[in-house]
């Protein structure tokens, strides 16, 4: 088999945090085992030699409190990328509505994708199919409110299906995957 990654000459860590909401990821690009994503504080961090160093690939907010959080990379078309961002309020330090972002030229220019609706004290969640870089699903989680909704898009982000059913009611979703 190949070599193994030693976690601990990693040049950067993904954003971490008591609550899913604010956990960042790091992810491979499919191209290459090497070649890393990671989001970092309000950034988007590229590496391609393993993790050892990064490249800054996008800021997305000019306050460094915010956090990038979600990261899905496309299988089919690895030049599409989905980021969530969690926008914090410097007035009481509470989460503010996520955004969720997509790039289709592998980060180049970066384009903010209208939400079905807003996610107003809990994050986002995205799942990207493995066939097609347009079919990605999304959890929206407002805190166990009984408000949090799960949709799918087929079309990157242009609009939105509403699948939610009574099932979620009292749940406080903070995953999803594609299956």
């Amino acid at each position: 088999t190949g070599a193994v990654l030693n976690i601990a000459n990693l040049g950067m860590y993904p954003n971490e945090s008591i609550g899913n909401e604010g956990k960042g990821e790091m992810e491979p690009d499919p191209r290459c085992y090497n070649h890393l994503y990671s989001t970092s504080s309000n950034q988007l961090w590229h590496s391609t030699d393993g993790g050892s160093s990064f490249m800054l690939n996008h800021t997305f907010s000019m306050d460094i409190n915010d956090r990038t959080t979600g990261l899905e990379i496309s299988r089919s078309n690895p030049d599409v990328i989905y980021v969530c961002l969690r926008d914090k309020n410097p007035a009481n330090n509470w989460w503010l509505p996520s955004k969720l972002w997509r790039t289709s030229n592998g980060g180049t220019s970066w384009t903010e994708i209208t939400l079905p609706t807003t996610a107003t004290t809990g994050g986002i969640f995205i799942s990207l199919s493995p066939t097609d870089e347009n079919a990605l699903f999304l959890v929206i989680n407002n805190g166990g409110t009984s408000t949090e909704k799960v949709y799918r898009t087929t079309n990157g982000g242009t609009s939105w299906t509403d699948l939610t059913t009574s099932t979620l009611n009292g749940h406080r979703p903070e995953q999803i995957m594609v299956q």
